[in-house]
């Protein structure tokens, strides 16, 4: 199966993405054609991995972004945060593990269905996508 986020067969250009479920769980790896991909859906953001070739590679990026939740829902507890991923938390991310490539999509009920903005390699850009569809419901 392709990877849903950017239709690709699992190729190197290509994350998987998760679907709309709103859970902190939805969290996995998969193996396409080409490599392995991380996937993880998090307050309506699907959060996905380009795919490598390299599965250590892949289980290092998923415990890279398992950590991320943890501190966002500290960090939504605590204050009235824009969204499930800060900068901060992203930067921490791309510390850990600098060659990971991310993918953004935010999933939005609208007219009583489930929507997916525009997937992007930019979280501010996903946070605008994600503000506008929710302005326009």
């Amino acid at each position: 199966r392709g990877c849903s986020v950017c239709g690709s067969g699992g190729g190197a250009g290509g994350g998987g993405g998760a679907g709309g479920e709103d859970t902190s769980a939805g969290r996995c790896l998969r193996r396409y054609k080409n490599g392995y991909c991380v996937m993880m859906t998090r307050s309506g953001l699907c959060l996905s991995t380009a795919c490598t070739p390299s599965l250590d590679q892949a289980i290092d990026w998923q415990i890279a972004l398992a950590r991320a939740p943890g501190l966002s829902a500290t960090r939504a507890a605590a204050s009235n945060a824009p969204g499930p991923l800060s900068e901060a938390e992203l930067m921490n991310i791309l510390e850990a593990e600098p060659s990971i490539q991310l993918i953004f999509r935010f999933a939005v009920k609208h007219d009583g269905r489930v929507v997916h903005t525009p997937a992007t390699r930019d979280l501010a850009k996903a946070l605008e996508f994600r503000r506008r569809y929710t302005q326009a419901s």
